[in-house]
């Protein structure tokens, strides 16, 4: 396409257009022809010489031949051709103008300049050749696993890859044609239709077709050393199995229904182990397992025991939380604590009217959910008990921790205390016993009321749940401490008297 356009002095010039130039192809496909325009100098004979010209505003899909040039004399001019460089843009109308301006032996723009070419350039969706890879092992269709056999694709663009792919390429007047490398499968015996297939229509496709005249391994045998093991708590089953040696991946079922193990529910499952996390608290589930090869599958085997696997609940477990005397007086108490913390004492201690007692209360979580909002609330009315200092408490443990003291009631805040952690409150407490009394045997007992939440629902059970409420505390108990209201009072323990 030529164009001709541009430039004129000032009481010479003749009228000039803006120029328009358009483009089309398809996305990937051949690019556009080129289309020239021609930069003039449309001056009469005689008059002055454009010096120079330059061409600015060119985008980078665009090229042009020229962008700026010396000397046009009179009636004369340049060809500068513009042609697209790319299509492999997006789909759409990609549009510019350049802009030509020229210049006077003075270094004026002369008169007609600026010029512009306006460019316009259309890319269209382009349809796509699928070429899809199947194999035939004796005649019958299969997609076997990745790595069982291995080809090579060669055409207008070549790639290799080895299983039951599809590939989308531009669509060519060239042929496709494929090869076989190799691999693991060795009974090789040809390409089903021809080996060389053409794809020239948008939206066409070729399918070739490995094919191999005889298994050379047989599937896999079956899978032995099937054992689940036990249920691994919060709701979860780990399976277990010896590799079988021909197997390249298992299908494993599951079902809560003896002897029926419906369809499968994981496949492609590599290793010999598989923990199924998903599996919902206090249920019976069944298990089977597949050896699996691109030439077949195992017979299943159930896994053991056979009489279905129990899961085991999560849940934050406070059984084994106390509360025990650890010091009379400054002086270590006999006391003893499988939760967190013991201690032992050579000497008999007495405990009387008077004394200081102190005593530990230990949270401890040994079950597999972590606790929230742990609380401890210790109401010492009635107990023969007043709390010695406030600002004695000391507490241990959890993610955040506070305390606070209204009359006799102390309430001891821990935060979070995680599966397998402990927390702690310590403090001092006077004994007292009722004025005048001639009461010869006196006792007490301190129970504090412990209480939290999980990220489960609470199911009330107390001490082992997950979670507790007013109605169900978990309970740490001092015991029944029994003393005499006077001097030389030996000390006794009593167990639920």
């Amino acid at each position: 396409m030529l164009v001709s356009a541009f430039f004129g002095f000032s009481g010479k010039k003749q009228a000039l257009a803006d120029q328009s130039l358009y483009f089309s192809a398809s996305q990937n496909g051949t690019l556009p022809s080129p289309q020239n325009v021609t930069v003039s100098n449309k001056t009469d004979s005689g008059g002055e010489d454009i010096v120079s010209w330059q061409a600015s505003n060119i985008p980078s899909w665009l090229s042009v031949s020229l962008t700026s040039g010396g000397s046009i004399p009179p009636q004369t001019g340049v060809a500068v051709s513009f042609q697209p460089n790319t299509t492999s843009m997006a789909p759409q109308v990609y549009t510019a103008v350049v802009d030509f301006v020229g210049k006077d032996k003075f270094g004026v723009d002369v008169t007609g300049s600026t010029q512009h070419v306006s460019v316009s350039y259309a890319i269209s969706t382009s349809g796509v050749c699928t070429i899809n890879v199947n194999s035939k092992y004796n005649g019958v269709l299969q997609n076997p696993t990745n790595g069982t056999y291995n080809y090579t694709i060669s055409g207008p663009s070549s790639f290799s890859d080895s299983g039951a792919k599809s590939f989308s390429q531009s669509p060519s007047a060239q042929n496709w044609t494929i090869a076989y490398t190799g691999g693991t499968t060795d009974y090789f015996a040809g390409y089903e239709p021809a080996q060389s297939q053409s794809c020239t229509t948008n939206g066409g496709s070729i399918t070739f077709t490995l094919l191999f005249t005889a298994n050379p391994s047989n599937p896999p045998s079956n899978p032995t050393g099937t054992n689940s093991g036990q249920g691994i708590p919060c709701g979860n089953i780990k399976l277990s199995w010896t590799a079988s040696p021909n197997a390249t991946s298992y299908t494993l079922y599951r079902s809560t229904q003896a002897g029926n193990p419906g369809s499968p529910w994981q496949t492609g499952v590599t290793g010999t182990t598989y923990t199924d996390n998903t599996a919902a608290d206090n249920t019976i589930y069944y298990y089977w397992i597949q050896g699996v090869n691109a030439y077949g599958s195992s017979a299943m085997v159930q896994f053991s025991p056979t009489t279905g696997i129990q899961t085991i609940p999560c849940v934050a477990n406070f059984s084994l939380s106390n509360k025990v005397i650890t010091m009379v007086n400054g002086k270590t108490y006999p006391f003893s604590s499988s939760c967190r913390i013991s201690g032992n004492s050579t000497t008999p201690i007495s405990i009387k009217n008077g004394d200081k007692v102190t005593l530990s209360i230990n949270v401890c979580n040994t079950g597999q959910l972590d606790a929230q909002n742990v609380t401890i609330i210790d109401d010492l009315t009635g107990t023969n008990l007043v709390l010695h200092n406030p600002s004695g408490i000391v507490l241990t443990g959890g993610s955040s921790r506070n305390s606070s003291v209204n009359g006799n009631v102390l309430t001891f805040t821990f935060g979070t205390v995680a599966a397998g952690q402990n927390a702690s409150a310590t403090f001092d407490a006077d004994v007292t016993a009722p004025a005048n009394s001639t009461q010869k045997l006196l006792r007490f007992i301190n129970s504090a009321k412990l209480s939290f939440s999980t990220a489960k629902a609470n199911n009330n059970q107390g001490c082992v749940s997950t979670g507790t409420d007013s109605s169900h505390p978990c309970v740490l108990s001092t015991g029944y401490v029994v003393f005499y209201n006077g001097l030389k009072a030996p000390t006794q323990v009593e167990v639920n008297p």
